[in-house]
């Protein structure tokens, strides 16, 4: 399994563009972040995360540009969601090969705001639809089994396998170092 870009970054380096509940609402109560946003320029290479097919291509709402990648992980059909994009070169029920470009990151939909970093929204679903909120929603970290919930910047232009690749549920087995920044989260594997 590979990341959906060649170089993972979390946009702005920011806790609350990870997944979970990060974000606030304006009354100040938590409010869900469903996916990733990961740094990208508009027009950086995305690519299919496993083999599989391509479950739905489309370009509506706050999602914009959008297409989820249906895939097997350990037995389980998962789906694989990118959105915000500027390009689709895919099509809905094309079979489709882990590492094979599918499109151009953008900043359709939400994303379209001149002070909004460019990014790559993407998530892990265990339903091609799953509406709003967490549920059916998997963090990308638990699939694609490394640490990129990191300011530092990671390169997966090199295919990574499940040997050499360690898996783990960050909300039990990680900790955040302690040399952060303000607003900068650095999880870790805890030992």
């Amino acid at each position: 399994m590979r990341g959906p870009l060649d170089h993972t970054k979390i946009r702005d380096e920011k806790w609350n563009h990870t997944h979970g509940m990060v974000r606030k609402y304006a009354n100040g109560n938590p409010k869900p972040h469903q996916g990733w946003d990961l740094y990208a320029e508009v027009g950086t290479n995305i690519y299919a995360i496993a083999d599989g097919t391509i479950e739905f291509v489309r370009d509506a709402g706050a999602y914009g540009k959008q297409l989820a990648l249906n895939f097997d992980y350990e037995g389980t059909t998962l789906f694989a969601f990118y959105a915000h994009l500027s390009a689709i070169l895919v099509s809905q029920g094309e079979m489709i090969v882990e590492g094979q470009l599918l499109g151009m990151t953008g900043k359709s939909g939400n994303a379209g705001g001149a002070s909004i970093t460019p990014h790559l929204h993407f998530e892990v679903r265990e339903i091609a639809r799953p509406g709003t909120g967490l549920v059916h929603r998997i963090d990308p970290a638990t699939i694609l089994g490394y640490d990129t919930l990191t300011s530092r910047e990671v390169d997966y232009s090199t295919q990574m396998t499940r040997a050499n690749s360690p898996r783990f549920d960050y909300t039990s087995q990680m900790s955040v170092a302690t040399d952060t920044r303000p607003g900068e989260v650095i999880l870790q594997p805890v030992p």
